[in-house]
């Protein structure tokens, strides 16, 4: 819940990593039991909420349910699903 309240606080559809790794930082600095960025990321892209863009492409998302079986890339942008994108109001 408190993910999806930050990623509408940030309130961008493409999300550079540093800027999601500052916002995830601030916003939950204050617990102890913080899982990771990457963790976070990892799981968000194992559910298809959010995908990342190509490097070649900037245009080309890859989801999780577009490529069976692959992984987020550290450091890439991301790319909230835009079903995600409707549901916060993010346009």
């Amino acid at each position: 819940k408190e993910v999806m309240q930050m990623l509408q606080q940030i309130n961008k559809n493409e999300i550079p990593f540093s800027m999601f790794n500052e916002t995830y930082s601030r916003t939950f600095s204050k617990g102890s039991n913080v899982p990771p960025v990457l963790d976070i990321l990892k799981r968000l892209y194992r559910y298809n909420i959010i995908g990342y863009i190509r490097k070649e492409h900037s245009d080309y998302a890859i989801f999780n349910y577009t490529h069976a079986g692959s992984e987020y890339i550290e450091g890439r942008t991301i790319r909230l699903h835009s079903g995600l994108c409707k549901g916060l109001m993010l346009y």
